[in-house]
This record gives structure tokens, C-alpha cells and sequence, in this order.
């Protein structure tokens, strides 16, 4: 069993790796330990992504919110929260 308890690592310690698309919709992003799950709906990205050292956690949610439009959720967790009822 993956120990969940470890300490979310700052943006800025990732390492330098490419989105995998640019022209994902992104719906969801999670944190976790050094990791960012991403979900379109449709598939699961799980890994890292390019972020500048240099930009702060905050400005790494705008870096992303750049990208597409999406929900940006930080959790010690991998459970993506409910999707939207349908209207």
C-alpha cells in the first residue's frame, strides 16, 4: 500500500518535463507528492509537467489555468472529486 502521509514538495523542485498535449482540455489537476494527475474526461495523464523553477505554487495553478480551462484540486489524495450533475 503507497504511504499517502508524504509532504506535498513545492512547484518549483519539479523537474522540467513536457505537457502532453497543448491541446488537452484539462478537467482536473491533482498534486501528489511531486506529481500532477491529469484528467480530461476521457484519459488519465500522470506524471510531470513543464513548470519554470523559477514560478511559485500559485503561479503554477495560473500556468496551468493558461493552458485551458480546468479545476485545479491540491490533495494528499488520487480520488478525483464527483464529476457535475448533468443538466
Amino acid at each position: 500500500m503507497e504511504d499517502t502521509k508524504h509532504p506535498l514538495a513545492p512547484a518549483a523542485s519539479l523537474p522540467l518535463v513536457s505537457v502532453p498535449s497543448h491541446k488537452l482540455t484539462i478537467k482536473f489537476v491533482v498534486l501528489f507528492h511531486k506529481r500532477y494527475v491529469v484528467s480530461n474526461e476521457e484519459s488519465i495523464y500522470e506524471g510531470r509537467f513543464k513548470v519554470p523553477a523559477f514560478l511559485s505554487c500559485r503561479s503554477v495553478f495560473r500556468f496551468f489555468l493558461a493552458l485551458g480551462k480546468c479545476y485545479i484540486y491540491v490533495s494528499a489524495s488520487l480520488i478525483f472529486p464527483p464529476p457535475p450533475p448533468l443538466r
